[in-house]
């Protein structure tokens, strides 16, 4: 997980990435099926959210 920055234009270009495998029992696989998007999603928009309030 993390962010990298880039000057572009006036401004700069923020990409945000998450690795993530899925653990190796069935229950962790279903429950990581169900939780890892919106838990991925949450991360990005906070690692975004902050990033741009650095300045």
């Amino acid at each position: 997980m993390g962010f990298e920055i880039e000057p572009k234009g006036d401004g700069s270009q923020l990409r945000v990435f998450i690795d993530y495998a899925y653990p190796v029992s069935l229950g962790g696989r279903v429950t990581g099926g169900l939780l890892a998007g919106p838990y991925a999603c949450w991360c990005v928009r906070r690692i975004a959210h902050d990033a741009a309030n650095l300045g």
